[in-house]
């Protein structure tokens, strides 16, 4: 897979403090920032506590959370991917 852009969620202090002290939070209350990836490997569909809907994507053993819904993102990749060649 070449390099890939994806808008991944990043805590702010106020979530990691939430996180820190075991209390839940909602991903919308995360920052979104644009991270290069060169490998992927797997997606899964998540849904908050809200109802919203993400991404969780696997990469050498961690995973992040992707400001997109599963089926934006997999026709994303696919759309990617094809534009390369």
């Amino acid at each position: 897979m070449l390099p890939i852009e994806l808008p991944i969620l990043f805590n702010t202090d106020e979530t990691a403090s939430l996180n820190k002290a075991g209390v839940d939070y909602l991903y919308k209350d995360c920052e979104v920032k644009e991270v290069c990836f060169f490998n992927i490997t797997y997606i899964i569909k998540i849904i908050d506590d809200d109802g919203t809907e993400y991404s969780k994507i696997g990469v050498n053993g961690d995973s992040f959370i992707v400001n997109m819904k599963y089926k934006e993102l997999i026709q994303y990749i696919k759309i990617y991917n094809t534009n390369l060649n």
